[in-house]
């Protein structure tokens, strides 16, 4: 409900919530989706995102687990807290069950979280002017062709992102970079796919 911090990153000094003040302003939110759309949410993007996903905050995991939640996605950073999260073979959507929740799957992001192409973040967080409509394009073409390329390694490989829509209303306000990423990967052979859809398939082959 507020965008609270549940860890600390590098750019944030909002105070960190204890797990049970994250858990009423999770529900306060719930209940505003249950009450505007007649049901409550099955997934959690933690804000900001971390480095790690949420096993060294066991009490969360638990109360999304007990709570109906099948998806978290909190791993969303890349080394030292950066906005860029490696794509790799270890970086996979994957379950809980090393912490005793089997059924909640933690899918982390891949590539830049999308604010880092709005001026603002872009001069504060890397001190430069963003990349242009044409660079973020070849960005995320790359990025689609490393995930064709770790897939001759192991199969099925996700490419999860991170995007925000009052950063997307910036850089790409007619939707033609979003465009641009479908069509490009629908032409490799990319099937494009809901969270809640890579949860199912990893809920079914936790392997």
């Amino acid at each position: 409900y507020s965008h609270p911090l549940i860890k600390s990153v590098p750019e944030s000094d909002k105070p960190i919530l204890s797990s049970t003040e994250f858990f009423h302003d999770l529900m306060r939110a719930n209940l505003i989706f249950a009450m505007a759309f007649g049901y409550m949410p099955w997934g959690l993007r933690t804000p900001y995102g971390y480095e790690s996903d949420l096993s060294d905050v066991p009490d969360i995991v638990k109360y999304l687990s007990d709570n109906g939640f099948k998806f978290v996605s909190s791993a969303l950073r890349g080394q030292n807290g950066s906005l860029e999260a490696e794509l790799t073979l270890e970086r996979q959507p994957h379950t809980y069950a090393g912490a005793g929740f089997p059924n909640l799957v933690e899918i982390p992001s891949h590539g830049w979280q999308d604010v880092i192409f709005t001026e603002e973040k872009a001069r504060a967080l890397l001190g430069k002017k963003p990349l242009t409509s044409t660079e973020i394009k070849q960005y995320y073409e790359e990025l689609l062709q490393r995930g064709l390329t770790l897939s001759r390694e192991k199969s099925p490989i996700y490419i999860c992102l991170c995007l925000h829509p009052w950063a997307v209303m910036e850089y790409d306000p007619d939707l033609s970079i979003h465009d641009h990423l479908i069509t490009t990967a629908q032409g490799r052979g990319i099937e494009i796919v809901s969270y809640s859809q890579i949860a199912d398939e990893v809920l079914n082959n936790p392997s």
